[in-house]
């Protein structure tokens, strides 16, 4: 797509990007994960989650499938991945409370095949034929790839816990095309690392992977559209939309030339459609350029907003927005401050650029979801947090503030803290647990 007129690319992250230490992308992705089984427990059972995350399980069966439905069901997104830690320390953890609760997988197979059927069930409800037709033959083999994954010999098992959170659970966006394709890269060498070699098959026995540009893509995770854009009342427009995900689904397994191109074929074919539409019902021309023309086959330009819906299929919010912002000082984003001052309420003229990502990652939760964020902590201190502290303590309960003080977690940012919270209204006489190392 045309580069957005909205915000330019060439002034951001150019210093803007450092990487979050292993030990501290596992606490904060623990944070996150307790907070989200937190909410499948009666309250008397949340001290238990402590032993679960430290290698023992004290549920009962039924506690521990439904524990592994929740995380099977957990929609997780780092809006500024770089080159994946956080989307990657969560996958980490999240497998490592898969085996605890489940050793031999049993429940998360059930699990697999449960959400899959009920795409199938969905999909035979489709209006459309045609569509409904490749979507539920999409989804009758999504249930035997499930069925044969789990049984093939020479997968360890970890292999379908990854794969599965992996299509499910995990997305992450970024503004720089190098870095998601950093994190692909990762996320598919953690998937060969649990396949057996044969040298005497074929393909010496390794399946082929997924495409993982569906779960992560460049875009520019500040700008969203506007909802009247995003969702015009038109029942065609809402048909192509389906299809769409239909499609982005078939692409995340789709292999070989001639079904790559079929599915890339079909995309371009909703697109200019799309697009056509959309100027018809009176969409703005480059809005309706920016819904119509993104693709996740194009990897090397940013898309100039992020939608997930429209990228992800996700239509209520992620349950977890987990990451480390980049720093960019107000200094040197003054081509980006109009669109950012109207887009957002916490604006203030002399706020870096962190500031927009908290606000951003509040407004793009479910109702009960988790945020976990490390930045600096110049915003609960600084003059230009003000407009930040007051959103933030209205639209979230605060677990906790750890504040690091000197502590040398980045070589370039001094003062770096933590944020948990759950998006919720606080109750008036909540208090939030505050640390400082």
């Amino acid at each position: 797509p045309p580069r957005s007129t909205l915000f330019p690319y060439t002034t951001l992250f150019r210093s803007g990007s450092f990487y979050t230490p292993r030990e501290v992308v596992h606490f904060m992705a623990d944070q996150a994960l307790r907070n989200h089984l937190a909410r499948s427990l009666d309250p008397v059972r949340h001290e238990d989650l402590k032993a679960l995350f430290l290698g023992d399980n004290p549920f009962d069966e039924g506690t521990s499938r439904e524990l592994v439905k929740a995380l099977s069901r957990c929609r997780i997104l780092d809006p500024a991945c770089g080159s994946g830690a956080f989307p990657m320390g969560v996958l980490e953890r999240m497998v490592a409370i898969l085996r605890v609760l489940d050793p031999g997988n049993r429940f998360w197979k059930e699990e697999q095949l449960a959400m899959a059927r009920a795409d199938l069930a969905s999909a035979r409800k489709f209006q459309d034929l045609s569509l409904r037709e490749r979507a539920v033959e999409a989804a009758q083999r999504r249930i035997v790839g499930i069925e044969a994954s789990f049984g093939k010999v020479g997968y360890e098992e970890d292999y379908t816990r990854k794969l599965y959170l992996i299509e499910n659970c995990i997305h992450g966006v970024d503004i720089q095309p190098t870095a998601v394709q950093i994190t692909l890269l990762r996320f598919f060498l953690t998937l060969l690392i649990d396949q057996r070699v044969d040298h005497e098959a074929e393909n010496q026995g390794l399946s082929l992977l997924p495409n993982l540009g569906t779960k992560f893509v460049a875009a520019n995770s500040l700008i969203s559209l506007e909802k009247q854009e995003a969702n015009i009342p038109h029942q065609r427009i809402e048909e192509i939309k389906d299809e769409l995900r239909e499609v982005r689904r078939e692409r995340f397994y789709a292999h070989g030339w001639d079904e790559k191109k079929r599915v890339n074929d079909r995309e371009d074919e909703l697109r200019t459609e799309l697009l056509g539409l959309l100027k018809t019902d009176g969409m703005p021309e480059e809005g309706a350029q920016h819904l119509a023309s993104w693709s996740p086959q194009d990897t090397q330009r940013p898309a100039g907003f992020f939608d997930p819906d429209i990228m992800f299929g996700l239509r209520e919010g992620f349950d977890v927005v987990i990451g480390n912002p980049p720093y960019v000082r107000q200094e040197r984003i003054k081509d980006l401050k109009p669109a950012l001052k109207a887009r957002y309420e916490c604006f203030t003229g002399s706020a870096d650029l962190f500031v927009y990502f908290y606000e951003r990652a509040v407004k793009l939760l479910r109702p009960e979801g988790s945020l976990v964020f490390i930045t600096s902590n110049k915003y609960y201190k600084a003059k230009y947090g003000g407009k930040l502290r007051q959103f933030l303590t209205r639209e979230l309960t605060l677990d906790h503030l750890i504040d690091f003080a000197d502590a040398p977690i980045f070589e370039a940012i001094a003062y770096a803290s933590i944020l948990s919270g759950t998006r919720h209204r606080p109750a008036p006489s909540h208090r939030s647990e505050e640390h400082t190392s």
